[in-house]
């Protein structure tokens, strides 16, 4: 059972890195219409984060790889379940790496226009369909006692669904500006530092209002405020977020962007602990949700699985922060850029 509480919270922090590495690429994105008066800017914006997009999205390759490998009943379930949303997903990924790489190789403002609007939509699509993901586990899924998905796709689409999406969208527009204050010169970071100053408030009225709302229609949500060991951790979110806030008032941009990082770790951490020792919850009867014991693979698989993990994973981290510090300078008006 220690290796599967093991294998459940790095599957929690591998998520939550790639909230808090792949939410500034996608925030970015959704912000790229609005902070750019011309081509060159964009240009700018897009080369912040060239270096760094793909390394980013290995977090969520290896958040599933992890699941397959450490918790394969929960794997196909709710792949199964959500597969179109997962697809969707998937499909506009593809489509935001076409469209990084496709837009300088041709000058015309139509070209490049139209393949801006496919970064943006792009960026914003993953939001949706997180909010999708995340309140089919805090609110359960239409599951029979076989773990078979039951009902259908527009089951899941909700309110709380739509103000999931909403949250992950403006967190990730929150994001995207605090990294980009820290890698863009002096000639963009005026509607930069302004953008982080309007969206940093209404996130922060967002968080609250899910979690208040949320907890009238999911037990898990309610678990979140009422439970003395799971409050103080579901407390933090919105108090770093007013942490952020403040940093951003006083100009402290590399806090203000840790503050943030820490409440989606915070976030992502605290809803796994009001869900443990569940999965997946069924909707249908409390009885047939997948739990971490049923979904496990075998001891002998995981024991196996910790060793390599502990070989490669400090290697693929090590990689990934040579790769930052490379790439630490900010980009500026003459800089080269590739996008």
């Amino acid at each position: 059972m220690n290796l599967q509480i093991l294998w459940y919270g790095l599957v929690g922090l591998l998520l939550a890195g790639y909230f808090i590495l792949e939410g500034y690429d996608y925030g970015i994105g959704i912000l790229l219409p609005f902070l750019s008066k011309d081509d060159r800017e964009r240009r700018v914006l897009l080369n912040a984060m060239g270096p760094f997009w793909l390394g980013n999205e290995t977090w969520l390759v290896a958040a599933f790889g992890a699941m397959f490998a450490a918790f394969p009943r929960w794997y196909g379930t709710f792949l199964s379940s959500l597969y179109g949303f997962v697809l969707l997903l998937i499909f506009s990924l593809i489509l935001r790496g076409a469209a990084l790489e496709f837009r300088s190789h041709r000058a015309s403002k139509r070209w490049r226009g139209f393949w801006d609007l496919v970064i943006c939509g792009g960026s914003i699509v993953p939001g949706l369909v997180w909010g999708v993901i995340a309140a089919a586990f805090v609110q359960g899924l239409p599951l029979d006692a076989q773990l078979r998905f039951v009902g259908t796709p527009w089951q899941l689409l909700t309110p709380l669904t739509l103000l999931w999406g909403l949250t992950f969208i403006v967190l990730f527009a929150l994001q995207g500006a605090l990294f980009l204050r820290l890698r863009v010169d002096a000639t963009i970071t005026m509607h930069v530092e302004r953008a982080a100053r309007r969206i940093w408030i209404p996130a922060l009225f967002m968080v609250v209002l899910l979690a208040i709302s949320g907890a009238f229609v999911s037990q898990a949500m309610l678990r979140l405020l009422a439970v003395p060991w799971i409050a103080p951790l579901s407390v933090l979110v919105p108090l770093l977020l007013f942490i952020a806030g403040q940093l951003i008032q006083r100009q402290r941009w590399w806090w203000a962007l840790i503050s943030t990082s820490l409440s989606m770790l915070c976030g992502v951490l605290a809803l796994a602990r009001s869900l443990f020792p569940h999965l997946l919850l069924s909707s249908l009867q409390p009885t047939w949700s997948l739990t971490i014991e049923r979904a496990a693979a075998a001891p002998s698989s995981l024991v196996l699985l910790t060793w390599v993990a502990l070989i490669f994973l400090p290697i693929i981290i090590a990689y990934q922060a040579l790769g930052y510090w490379i790439f630490r300078k900010r980009l500026h008006m003459r800089s080269r850029l590739h996008y």
